[in-house]
């Protein structure tokens, strides 16, 4: 093994999944296989720390789960990510996996591109927490400020005041994130919109999405460790590294988080009601759509209907002027002008046929701009 490469190791009982896994790996990475948990936690004090673990939830004396609670529960280890990986595709044992504090689900049998993926997407995240924390020692001082100057409460109230203001489920999701990064915690967050379901810090296709929809039907607050759903009717939310070590702080998180979701409940009623006024607003102005379009086919037939009869009319008298002209007698320059002022008049008649089109037109173009109004 070199140090150029994150080095992975491989937690299974059965030697033909650690060789399985290990070839799909190998040429991307350093590979370390271990065939039990109790030799995957003595192996942290003999040499190099893994960046992640692919760890088997079954297995003999001690399972994945509880390799899990005692890897994070050690400083040294409990920022390396964990790939679960077993045959049981259950819900019930992704929340055990969760609650472990797993960083991901992997069910067999293993697909190679959504292994690679997984174990890319907790490295590349493990990479960028290093940049954090990095950053941290230079803003700690900033921070620390920050927090003495607003109080835990005093965050609440200030959401719950500018609460009112908020439009979009973006919008919320911004806020939320920041209620919860000043408390100290990172967090994901869902809304069930009208149709729809709208993820905030996660993708809609992910472990920590669909989690929190069956978290909803469990309990108000689901969960212990550092995993713990906060739920809502109509919001979810996902804390993802509650200060256990801290019991006060832990129990005051949890009473203040139920009250934050209480209050984002509230905001998110409000926007499915304003989103289905919208919605109705946007069906009236169709259906009004087309009905005029309906009836301005009708007075666009008859004025055309009517168009014809007068242009037959007109081509009749037209036919009959000039046979009768000639035998009124008239001079040459009085047949002139009876003869131009009766142009004039038919011309006058066929402009005035000539505008029906145009009003045709204008009704159509009144129906399409009260289609864009519903756009």
């Amino acid at each position: 093994m070199t140090d150029n490469k994150p080095l992975i190791m491989v937690v299974d009982d059965l030697y033909m999944n650690l060789t399985l896994i290990e070839g799909m790996l190998e040429d991307r990475y350093d590979i370390q296989l271990v065939s039990a948990g109790k030799d995957c936690i003595e192996s942290m004090q003999q040499g190099r720390i893994p960046d992640l673990i692919i760890l088997d939830v079954m297995m003999p004396e001690m399972d994945g789960f509880q390799v899990c609670h005692r890897l994070k529960a050690n400083p040294d280890t409990n920022q390396i990510p964990i790939i679960f990986v077993t045959a049981d595709d259950n819900a019930d044992t992704k929340l055990r996996a969760f609650d472990a504090g797993g960083d991901g689900f992997i069910t067999r049998p293993i697909s190679e591109d959504e292994l690679v993926a997984k174990v890319e997407d907790n490295l590349q995240r493990l990479e960028a927490m290093k940049n954090l924390e990095s950053m941290a020692d230079m803003s700690q001082k900033a921070a620390m400020q920050a927090m003495i100057t607003t109080s835990e409460m005093g965050m609440l109230i200030q959401f719950m005041e500018y609460s009112g203001q908020i439009t979009s489920y973006e919008e919320l999701g911004e806020r939320l994130t920041e209620v919860a990064n000043n408390f100290g915690v990172r967090a994901v967050f869902q809304f069930v919109a009208l149709d729809d379901l709208v993820n905030i810090g996660c993708k809609e296709d992910s472990l920590e999405a669909k989690l929190m929809v069956v978290a909803r039907s469990k309990a108000r607050i689901f969960g212990k460790g550092r995993r713990v759903f906060f739920n809502q009717e109509s919001v979810s939310m996902l804390v993802k590294n509650m200060p256990v070590d801290d019991e006060a702080l832990c129990g005051r998180l949890r009473d203040h988080f139920a009250v934050l979701m209480n209050a984002t409940e509230s905001v998110v009623r409000m926007i499915k009601y304003e989103d289905a006024a919208e919605l109705q607003r946007r069906q009236n102005i169709l259906e009004a759509a087309d009905v005029c379009e309906v009836k301005m086919r009708e007075v666009g037939e008859k004025i055309t209907g009517y168009g014809k009869k007068t242009a037959d009319v007109l081509e009749r008298i037209h036919d009959e002027f000039n046979d009768r002209l000639f035998s009124l007698g008239l001079s040459e320059q009085q047949e002139a002008q009876l003869i131009a002022l009766f142009n004039e008049g038919h011309q006058q008649m066929e402009d005035i046929l000539q505008e029906k089109g145009e009003t045709i037109k204008a009704l159509n173009r009144v129906t399409e701009a009260m289609r864009k109004l519903a756009e």
